[in-house]
């Protein structure tokens, strides 16, 4: 079984899947520091990020080497972020809600290492929809949507896959 640390409480939660989870009221409602190599699966999560300088839903830190796949997962609230990947391994966001009470510039999902993959998700926002920065290896980018269509910003060029996105309007 992997671990991954509740840091506001101090509790290791050792798990592999999680079904029906939620975090409300929080700063940072997952912090994954470090998982298994076949990692940690989250399906039917809610997630509300509000609190502090920062707000970021689910913050995937440098040290994980593990792969992180959330399924069916909803994001709301005046967070800054929904979703930031530093991962050196895999991250699937699969059919999701993405969305923000605040309006900044920041992509609501981000990576800058590993590999990624956002696919039949809907991104009910103003803000960018996704950022992949430089150090992202691979990504697939496909069959998002969004009240807004789907703004993804590419910095890493030919590494990504982008397909069959509403377009933004």
């Amino acid at each position: 079984m992997g671990k991954f640390n509740c840091r506001q409480s101090g509790i290791i939660i050792v798990a592999d899947q999680l079904m029906g989870i939620g975090a409300d009221a929080a700063q940072k409602c997952i912090v994954v520091d470090q998982i298994q190599p076949m990692g940690l699966l989250i399906t039917n999560g809610q997630f509300v990020a509000f609190n502090g300088a920062d707000p970021i839903e689910v913050l995937i830190q440098k040290t994980c080497s593990g792969s992180v796949r959330l399924v069916n997962c909803a994001f709301w609230g005046p967070s800054m972020q929904n979703v930031v990947s530093h991962s050196q391994s895999y991250v699937s966001l699969n059919d999701c809600f993405f969305s923000s009470g605040k309006q900044n510039l920041r992509a609501l999902v981000e990576a800058d290492n590993g590999r990624v993959q956002v696919r039949g998700c809907s991104f009910d926002t103003g803000e960018p929809s996704i950022r992949l920065r430089p150090g992202v290896k691979h990504a697939i980018i496909t069959e998002n949507n969004g009240s807004r269509g789907v703004e993804i910003i590419n910095e890493v060029g030919t590494a990504a896959i982008i397909q069959n996105n509403e377009i933004r309007h």
